[in-house]
């Protein structure tokens, strides 16, 4: 049924055991969701921001929930917004009976690229798989008080917060990770419009303006490293919403292996600390063999993962 013809109260306590039990497998998870009141509140912010929905429900409880907002050609699914109980017997027919549901109605408007969100719960995951969406990003997250798996030497290595007089050496540096999206195994799709020099920099000021930062590493005298914290960026379910989200991060490739991205994120890490934030979120791509690796072995923890489905053209 549409989410407006069930009880909200009903479905944010189905969220809030799904939140609750993906803590139990991690406490890194988000625990603001665990309390139904609050649910229940972002489910009507939702639902004010143009999001439709879809609500399953079984013995007059409701035991799925789907929820998504079309944005033009693109639609966001997001992990607040979805939720099965744990008692299902077969969590893909009831995904699927979600989704059969609500993606039609996303189509009506325009969205054939399905963006849905979710956390790492067995049952969840295989669902999502199922019905062919494909992951194309981890969601991690590492409090402030954890150590990192490993600890290589940083040789040197010195790290700044940058000014403004550092975005063009911010810019510079960020395009080296953008760069890296496309090589191979990546092959992240290719924007119509590849962002220019001067427009990195306005989109690094005004993440500046918004309360982010830029370090910036330092290596035999020269600028080799960046990693930029946003405190923007904002997914309810997976990030909590009061500690910074890593964005660009890169090393130039002649300062690789020297410990650079370790002496940024640590000096994260501390960045966070001070400011009395209780962790740090970072999302990266599975297939970017040495993102993987990194944040990993970095202590970083997944709560849950990004993925895409695109519909054929011709069900438009």
């Amino acid at each position: 049924m549409p989410i407006e013809e069930a009880k909200l109260g009903d479905v944010a306590a189905l969220i809030a055991r799904q939140q609750r039990r993906a803590r139990e497998r991690s406490p890194v998870v988000p625990d603001a969701l665990a309390h139904p009141a609050v649910a229940e509140a972002l489910l009507r912010e939702f639902l004010a921001h143009g999001y439709i929905g879809r609500v399953a429900i079984a013995s007059d409880a409701p035991v799925g929930v789907l929820m998504g907002r079309p944005d033009g050609s693109s639609a966001s699914l997001p992990a607040a917004g979805f939720s099965m109980a744990a008692s299902s017997p077969d969590p893909t027919r009831l995904l699927a009976e979600l989704y059969g549901d609500l993606a039609p109605a996303l189509l009506e408007r325009g969205a054939r690229r399905h963006y849905l969100s979710h956390l790492d719960i067995p049952a969840t995951v295989q669902a999502v798989t199922d019905l062919g969406f494909a992951r194309m990003a981890y969601c991690a997250i590492r409090p402030v008080g954890v150590l990192p798996h490993r600890v290589p030497e940083r040789r040197g290595v010195e790290v700044r917060e940058g000014s403004a007089d550092d975005l063009e050496v911010v810019a510079r540096l960020c395009m080296v990770e953008i760069d890296y999206r496309y090589v191979s195994p990546i092959y992240s799709p290719r924007p119509t419009h590849e962002a220019t020099m001067d427009e990195v920099i306005e989109s690094h000021r005004r993440l500046e303006r918004n309360g982010g930062a830029h370090l910036i590493a330092t290596l035999d005298g020269e600028d080799v490293g960046v990693l930029t914290l946003d405190m923007t960026n904002d997914a309810p379910g997976l990030c909590p919403h009061d500690q910074p989200f890593l964005g660009e991060t890169a090393t130039v490739a002649h300062a690789r292996g020297r410990g650079v991205g370790s002496a940024l994120v640590e000096a994260a890490v501390q960045w966070a600390a001070e400011r009395n934030h209780p962790g740090l979120t970072v999302s990266f791509q599975p297939a970017n063999r040495t993102s993987r690796r990194f944040w990993l072995g970095a202590g970083f923890e997944p709560t849950g993962f990004w993925t895409v489905r695109t519909i054929p053209e011709s069900y438009v």
